[in-house]
């Protein structure tokens, strides 16, 4: 092989091609800055620098896209924040975590002026806390920029009967009969309020009317019939004996027997938020009150504000440490505010207390694995099958425990209890059969498998698992005949000149290959969109000398990104193989192409270039190929006999 006066220049189109790289990197930067996405713009940059450290626009371009990333991040942080409040707002809200709600409304509002939508959901979150004051705020608000809003009319107006301020709920209830008077159900809260304010002034004709047109009775008939004004004076005693305890208390704040009654009469009038602020004040004055407080927690939960439920239960837990049933409905609060740590403790002092309760266990058992205890839930659910053996869920759940713990044996002897008696449950049949498969329990899974079709024939999971089978089943013989070939090569190298050995170690070779072959197509089958498969049923192919059959393979694997540089070059060695060189030397190329990194791959990728280039006569591109690698790794293969075999060949004169 001789070389051309052409090999002078190939430094420099190498300098070339890293000037046009760095140029490409750069100018791709500068279109993420121009459309704001600055991190990729930096990572450009940096690989332009990792090319040429001296690059200098590199450097100011980097100093660019972090400044103006830094001006973006301010634009968008206030905004951001906000979205995120009101997000979290939402959330706590529809949760019942009223208390964690309102806080994230208060941070939103401290960022930008709140919206209608959102300051009557304030006065929602702070009536739901017992904040009156604040939410008739809200909703005021709210009336200043639409006089119309029902919603904030109705509970405003609510707010102010409860303080017993008819005077002022007076207005609110005629602009709500005016904007509403199509919608049955306000108009009925309308004259409901009507028959409070009426009775505080002392006028009882006109409450019985408003009475009469809550119950929706109108004629004349029914306005005369005993009965009717017997219950709607009946009802306007009730309103009057509210007011007359709001007044009375009002000077004896501290009379708990009245706010007891107060409460009552709240809630029979179905007030519960009025109800709650007085139990919370009787708790207040007396905290030893054990009634007003299992009231008060009780009517929390009812509200759906589960946090301050759950303090009030855990107040009477400390009252009465040893109450089931304290302790249970605390425990079921815990979990409903996503505390499971807490519900734990709770949940461990009722078994202390009842240690053969199997619904305790079992709860306690799904609070340690939710909280990643693993080995604790598997000894409660172990608890929970020796006091009820029948409970098939607890089984399976203690199953998975034992298989994500890598313990098989034991998972596998809980899943067959379970699909003994629940013939039906095929999701749980494919992990027995899976570990079965795992396990190289072939008969056991194939069976597992067999009984999935026969209630789903066209499982498609289940066919292909029965051709991993026989697949695994092929490895293990192609295993077997691995360990011949294993002892004919070592009797082969004992014997160098015995033809009988070596024949049986290619015959053993041919053998193995042809099962790892039968192997892959079932897996193949199996999964045919599975491109490693593919690839490595093309390398198997190729080895048996099945050349064809090996392209077809590697050609459905070469657009895999993680096999496609070494499915681009087997598939070039296939075409030299057949012989076709100018297909094999443009595959090749393609490999090359794909491989930027002067890796072990490149390497082999441009020796089987340089190769193919010396069959086909092209003495200068193959010598081209060999200094590539040469220039990093002199002593890859005999690239360097090549090199210095070229250079002695060729003329003085012709020498670098």
């Amino acid at each position: 092989m001789t070389q051309g006066k052409g090999t002078q220049s190939m430094p420099q189109d190498e300098e070339k091609k890293k000037a046009r790289k760095v140029e490409q990197l750069y100018n791709k930067a500068l279109l993420s800055i121009e459309s704001g996405q600055h991190d990729y713009a930096i990572t450009f940059l940096r690989s332009a620098l990792s090319i040429d450290p001296e690059f200098a626009k590199a450097h100011e371009a980097i100093k660019l896209a972090k400044t103006r990333k830094l001006q973006q991040a301010r634009l968008i942080s206030q905004k951001t924040r906000s979205i995120l409040f009101m997000i979290q707002a939402f959330f706590y809200e529809h949760r019942g975590k009223y208390e964690k709600a309102l806080d994230k409304y208060e941070s939103l509002f401290a960022l930008m002026p709140p919206p209608l939508v959102m300051l009557y959901h304030l006065g929602d979150v702070y009536l739901a806390n017992g904040i009156l004051e604040s939410a008739a705020t809200a909703y005021r608000a709210v009336l200043q920029a639409d006089p119309n809003n029902i919603h904030s009319l109705r509970k405003l107006g609510g707010i102010y009967l409860d303080q017993g301020k008819t005077a002022e709920a007076k207005p609110i209830y005629d602009r709500l009969s005016s904007v509403a008077a199509d919608n049955m159900a306000v108009m009925k809260e309308v004259n409901d309020a009507y028959a409070i304010i009426t009775i505080e002034k002392g006028r009882w004709e006109e409450a019985v009317s408003f009475r009469q047109k809550v119950a929706g009775d109108t004629t004349a008939e029914n306005r005369e019939a005993p009965e009717e004004k017997e219950e709607a004076i009946a009802a306007g005693d009730l309103s009057e004996r509210i007011g007359i305890l709001k007044r009375t208390l009002e000077k004896d704040a501290d009379n708990t027997d009245l706010r007891k009654e107060l409460a009552e009469l709240l809630l029979e009038k179905k007030h519960t938020d009025g109800a709650i602020s007085e139990y919370r004040k009787i708790v207040d004055i007396n905290p030893e009150d054990i009634t007003s407080r299992e009231m008060l927690a009780s009517l929390y939960r009812k509200a759906g504000n589960i946090q301050k439920a759950a303090k009030e239960y855990g107040e009477l837990n400390k009252l009465f440490p040893d109450r089931l049933d304290i302790l249970g409905t605390l425990a079921e609060l815990l979990c409903e505010q996503d505390a499971p740590e807490k519900a734990t403790e709770v949940y461990q002092k009722i078994i202390e207390l009842s240690a053969d309760d199997p619904d305790a266990h079992e709860t306690l058992g799904k609070l340690y694995e939710q909280t990643r205890h693993f080995e604790d839930a598997i000894l409660e659910y172990e608890k929970v099958l020796s006091l009820a053996p029948e409970r098939k869920k607890v089984e399976e759940s203690l199953g998975n425990l034992y298989l994500r713990d890598g313990k098989n044996a034991k998972a596998i002897e809980k899943f067959e209890r379970v699909t003994e008696e629940d013939k039906t449950n095929t999701g749980l049949r494919k992990i027995l059969g899976d570990l079965y498969l795992r396990e190289s329990l072939y008969d056991k899974a194939r069976a597992a498998y067999e009984e999935i079709l026969s209630i789903s024939p066209d499982d498609t999971s289940a066919k292909a698992r029965l051709q991993e089978i026989e697949a695994a089943e092929l490895d293990k013989k192609a295993d077997e005949i691995d360990s011949q070939v294993k002892k004919y090569e070592k009797a082969g190298s004992a014997e160098s000149d015995n033809r009988e050995v070596r024949n049986r170690l290619e015959e053993a070779k041919l053998a193995r290959l042809d099962l790892q072959i039968q192997a892959l197509e079932n897996r193949s089958k199996a999964s045919p969109d599975n491109p490693e498969f593919h690839y490595q049923l093309g390398v198997a192919c190729r080895k048996r000398g099945y050349s064809d059959r090996a392209l077809k393979e590697l050609q459905l694997a070469v657009n895999d990104e993680a096999r496609s540089i070494e499915s681009q070059h087997l598939i070039g060695l296939c075409f030299e193989d057949k012989n076709i060189l100018d297909i094999a030397a443009r595959q090749l190329e393609k490999a090359a192409g794909k491989s930027d990194e002067m890796n072990d791959t490149r390497k082999a990728i441009l020796y089987d270039l340089g190769r193919i280039y010396e069959k086909m006569n092209r003495e200068q591109d193959a010598l081209g190929k060999y200094k590539e690698i040469y220039e990093v790794d002199i002593g890859y293969r005999d690239v360097s006999a090549k090199i210095e075999k070229a250079y002695k060949d060729q003329t003085p004169d012709l020498r670098p």
